[in-house]
């Protein structure tokens, strides 16, 4: 059994778009924990809710949050509807998912790479929501050109659903070769490398999920060349007050730290850049992405204000 079965709360499908949408999308669920301060966990493109999985160990450890993770619309066990998605319509997916457990109010935000896209999308639509936010691996906008984006889709919908060659490409995609072929740093660990640990990890959490089908596929891709929050929508964002974080890899090859630093210059919230970091912070650089992302939340937990 997976460490996360043996911890979670409550799992389930909670229907959103039905009032947007010709017909509702199911989006799956897990929740973990029970303590008063509220945390959403948003993942990228492709990848199932359980890859949070180090983060929500984390966060339940400490008894102070109840954390709440979905598989966006395309991937994993939510429904995968044919069509071209966008970000603010998986935000539109997350603002139902959240008013069904009546998380209104004082919630804190953290997206991933297509994740984050959609935080920014939530962050400005619906800022007083949210207590905090955090950006992982991700941009305001990729500056695709028009004539770059289907053959972006097409190459997407083309990667192989061999599980080995599929484990190999993300982690040729994710993470530094140096990292991949060092060893790692945990005394306990039976692999030799990095890359025969993470390789099995993907193996695990991906039996956790189902393979992503072509339709979500060409969903999730079309919304990440299509997301653009512009310069103003960020100003306006700053201007609220809501405290950013944003954490980059400087070897990010998916989202270039070029991206973060723009987001950055324009929101002049805190920033921390991973050293030889790669796109997967969450899993490459986790203990150090722990205690950065725990400090910044529990900075402004509304439990600990009430108690001080």
């Amino acid at each position: 059994m997976h460490f996360l079965e043996t911890i979670v709360r409550e799992k389930g499908h909670i229907a959103v778009a039905s009032k947007r949408e010709s017909k509702p999308v199911n989006i799956y669920y897990e929740v973990y924990g029970d303590g008063p301060e509220k945390v959403i966990l948003l993942m990228g493109l492709g990848a199932n809710c359980q890859l949070w999985e180090n983060q929500v160990k984390a966060l339940v450890e400490g008894g102070k949050t109840t954390v709440l993770i979905i598989d966006n619309r395309g991937v994993g066990h939510s429904d995968a509807p044919l069509g071209f998605y966008s970000t603010k319509q998986m935000a539109d997916d997350v603002i139902d998912v959240l008013d069904h457990f009546g998380w209104t109010s004082d919630v804190h935000l953290n997206g991933l790479s297509m994740g984050g896209m959609i935080a920014l999308e939530l962050a400005s639509c619906y800022t007083s929501r949210f207590s905090t936010l955090t950006l992982t691996s991700t941009t305001a906008s990729l500056n695709v050109s028009w004539w770059q984006k289907p053959l972006l889709v097409l190459y997407v919908s083309m990667q192989s659903s061999n599980p080995e060659t599929l484990a190999n490409n993300t982690m040729k995609m994710l993470y530094p070769k140096e990292w991949l072929d060092s060893q790692p740093t945990d005394p306990t660990s039976k692999y030799k490398t990095n890359r025969e640990n993470t390789r099995e990890r993907i193996y695990s959490q991906n039996r956790l999920s189902r393979p992503q089908t072509i339709q979500g596929r060409i969903g999730q891709v079309t919304a990440c060349t299509a997301h653009h929050v512009s310069d103003e929508r960020l100003i306006q964002l700053k201007n609220s007050g809501l405290p950013i974080l944003i954490l980059t890899g400087t070897e990010d090859t998916i989202v270039s730290t070029e991206f973060s630093n723009h987001m950055h210059s324009l929101l002049d919230c805190k920033i921390h850049r991973f050293d030889k970091g790669g796109h997967a912070l969450i899993e490459q650089n986790k203990e150090e992405y722990e205690e950065i992302f725990h400090k910044h939340i529990e900075g402004h937990f509304k439990s600990s204000s009430a108690q001080a």
